[in-house]
């Protein structure tokens, strides 16, 4: 679903993180790399896709302007 990869920057001494090819931030270690990664992957995957909207039962006073 997720294509993750981490690339090391021997100009900054960083590497670089990418999720379906687009870079996404960069870490100091490759270990907080994989972390960062793997939290982002995880957060996009629990995210609801639709939140729900909750609309007034009646219209109120507001709604109706003379």
């Amino acid at each position: 679903m997720y294509q993750k990869q981490i690339v090391y920057d021997r100009k900054t001494g960083d590497f670089a993180l990418y999720l379906n090819g687009e870079l996404v931030g960069y870490a100091p270690t490759y270990l907080e790399a994989e972390t960062r990664l793997n939290r982002l992957v995880y957060d996009l995957l629990s995210k609801p896709i639709l939140q729900p909207t909750i609309e007034p039962s009646t219209p109120t006073d507001d709604a109706y302007v003379a």
